[in-house]
């Protein structure tokens, strides 16, 4: 029997409910959406046969048992079935001739990525990724004078250095950022003091977007970077000392 549409929620699918799955169905339970889940293995359901969420217990690379639940009726669904590359395909295939609005896919190789982007996905699902990336951005940031990084492909990423006594009083143009590590600066934050609604003195930052080759810069400005991670991290151990 196919679940009930209430009221205007949005609706999701969660297909496949190994660990990964069940965390995707719970999480979006939380907050506050209508869920159904799908697995083949009845252990699987159970463990989630407590909580406000329709569960079904069916293999979902086959069309007909998929239509039977209603499933053309979700707006999203989230296939989490990253281990069975041939099931995930299948049932990425069938979701797109429901012509479910957002589909989103687990992959575990780059393979199974590459052909999850051919069919069409609105969005791969890379957790290994996602948690190494953001493992590299917690360390990363956790030493020296690296104060924030955004991974923005494979070999770039956009990132804020401190300015250390190395490089302060000098000019954009003297320190040559371009030509000696390959980056560009994009922005400089400065702090500057203002007064708030209540006439104290506060201290914020002022960003200089455009900013001018022959300003000098203050210890303690923060510069915007972009460049190849490698080339960021030539400055960084610069600013350490250690290069």
């Amino acid at each position: 029997m196919p679940f009930e549409v209430i009221g205007k929620k949005s609706q999701f699918a969660v297909i496949g409910l190994g660990t990964f799955g069940t965390n995707v169905a719970l999480s979006l339970i939380e907050n506050g959406v209508e869920v159904i889940a799908v697995d083949k293995e009845k252990e699987n359901i159970e463990k989630l046969k407590e909580k406000p969420i329709v569960v079904y217990a069916l293999d979902a690379t086959k069309e007909d048992a998929l239509k039977e639940i209603g499933i053309e009726q979700v707006d999203c669904a989230i296939v989490c079935m990253g281990v069975d590359m041939i099931a995930s395909i299948l049932v990425t295939l069938l979701l797109k001739k429901f012509k479910i609005p957002k589909i989103l896919a687990r992959a575990n190789t780059e393979e199974h990525a590459e052909i999850l982007r051919l069919i069409g996905v609105t969005e791969v699902i890379e957790p290994e990724v996602e948690t190494a990336k953001k493992l590299v951005k917690r360390l990363v940031t956790s030493f020296g004078y690296l104060l924030s990084f955004e991974q923005i492909s494979k070999e770039h990423a956009i990132v804020e250095i401190r300015v250390t006594k190395k490089i302060a009083d000098r000019t954009l143009a003297e320190v040559d950022f371009r030509k000696r590590f390959k980056i560009n600066v994009i922005a400089i934050k400065r702090l500057v003091e203002r007064l708030d609604s209540d006439f104290r003195a506060i201290n914020e930052y002022e960003i200089n977007e455009v900013p001018d080759p022959n300003t000098p810069l203050n210890e303690d400005d923060i510069l915007v970077i972009i460049g190849k991670i490698e080339n960021i991290n030539r400055l960084h151990n610069y600013l350490l000392g250690t290069q």
